[in-house]
């Protein structure tokens, strides 16, 4: 348990961090950010989903190498699993699944506490 100031919680804000791995060996950050940036738009727009995406400009989307992007999302109160953004739940899902090819795939997925 952490205490804070004037209470003591059991939960904490964290990161979600998303790796992909883009399809192109060596992919610039602005033509990866206009591929993802497309899948958010879809994903924003499924009517069947009714999909909501809180705040979305792609400055969270950054480049760790050659063909190796990173999405790093955040929640205020981490509490379980249900806390994780759904398009990056729905993203995990599909890049194991193959529905649908992207442009990229879910190399890694990790949560950060960020106390």
């Amino acid at each position: 348990m952490k205490q804070k100031s004037d209470f003591i919680t059991n939960s904490s804000s964290a990161s979600y961090i998303l790796t992909l791995k883009a399809d192109v060996s060596d992919m610039s950050l602005e033509r990866f950010k206009k591929i993802f940036n497309e899948y958010i738009e879809i994903y924003k727009n499924d009517i069947y989903k009714n999909n909501k995406i809180r705040f979305w400009d792609g400055v969270n989307v950054h480049k760790v190498d050659k063909n190796m992007f990173e999405v790093v999302d955040w929640t205020s109160m981490h509490n379980d699993n249900d806390d994780i953004p759904d398009y990056m739940r729905d993203l995990l899902i599909e890049s194991f699944v193959g529905d649908r090819d992207w442009g990229f795939k879910v190399e890694k997925f990790r949560i950060d506490d960020d106390h």
